[in-house]
Order: structure tokens, then sequence, then C-alpha cells
């Protein structure tokens, strides 16, 4: 077995931006956040606004600080909250909490763990997730999606369409599982 050569963004603990939305409106001063997995440095900032008048968050992580820009984007019709990452200064939904700091997931190198899938596991997650957006919660893989019912709600062209589409990643999965078979059959023999 190899070794992990790569860390995974479910490895550390996450701020959203979506926690800061009610802090646009309060009182500059000291808060904390509610994430008993984070360390008391992690956990409490001092709200302020800079020179121009932008909301900042500063943590204090090992007595330094660690200013964060809290920048709003008003080109949809809702407006959306972004961390300013303190590293490579991109707007980001979250940054993660290391050691010394907050930083984005590029800056300290993280990936998902979808990323190290081998292809047929890529394509076994894909194959349910598209039959969750179907049929709801069927998980048996098992059953081929050809003898599932039409939802009540959907028109049957966009029903087809979609059936079709996970019948060949079926099919494509289906080729990967009876190469395997093949070989355990001839490690067997």
């Amino acid at each position: 077995m190899r070794n992990q050569t790569r860390s995974y963004s479910t490895e550390y603990h996450r701020i959203n931006a979506n926690v800061f939305k009610s802090v646009l409106t309060m009182a500059v001063g000291n808060y904390s956040l509610n994430a008993e997995h984070l360390s008391n440095d992690h956990n409490t900032f001092e709200l302020s606004e800079n020179e121009n008048g932008e909301r900042v968050i500063i943590f204090t992580i090992d007595n330094k600080p660690h200013i964060i820009k809290l920048s709003l984007d008003n080109r949809s019709a809702s407006t959306k909250l972004y961390l300013n990452c303190p590293y490579c200064k991109s707007n980001r939904e979250s940054l993660y909490a290391i050691k010394t700091a907050y930083a984005c997931r590029s800056c300290i190198g993280l990936h998902y763990p979808s990323q190290s899938e081998r292809s047929k596991d890529r394509l076994l997650r894909s194959i349910r997730k598209k039959r969750q957006a179907l049929w709801g919660s069927r998980e048996n893989v098992y059953n081929l999606c050809f003898t599932f019912d039409r939802p009540k709600h959907m028109k049957c062209g966009a029903f087809y369409a979609k059936q079709h589409e996970i019948i060949n990643l079926e099919q494509c999965y289906l080729g990967f599982v009876s190469i395997q078979l093949e070989r355990l059959q001839k490690m067997v023999r």
C-alpha cells in the first residue's frame, strides 16, 4: 500500500462565508464563532472596518493578526458574500483552518477526495448522483435503472433522456466490473 502524499480538504476544519453574513450589520467589536472543533484563537475574532469602509474580520492566532476582508458580490439577484484569502487575496466561499492561520484550499495545497478516485469509483458516484436526482433515495446499484418507473411529475421526453444517460453510464460500469471478474477468475484457476 502506498503512503498518502496528498492532503484533503476533509482533513481540515472550514469556515464558510455565509457564517459571517449576519456580521455585516453588527456593530464593530469582538465576537466568536460557535465552532467547538476550532481552537480559541481560530474561534474568536474582531470585527472592524478598514480605511475604505469595508468590513474585515481579524483573527489573532499565535499573537499575530490575520486580516480577512469580507467582500460582497452584487452581480446576481442575491448578494453573495466572500472571504478574501489573506495570502493570495482572492475571494473564496470558504477558508480552511490551519495551525497558524486561515487560508484557501489552493494556498494550502488541498485536494478534494474525489480527485484521487479511480475512474471506476468516479463513475459509480456519478451513477448514484444521477439516480438520486431522478428517483430520490434509490441507492441499490445492483438493480439496473431501466426497471425503475418514471416519476409522476416528469415529462416522458425528459425522463427517457435522463434514463438513457444513466443506462449508458451503467453499461460502462458493467464493463469495468466484468473485466475485474475475469481477472478474479484467472487468479482462482
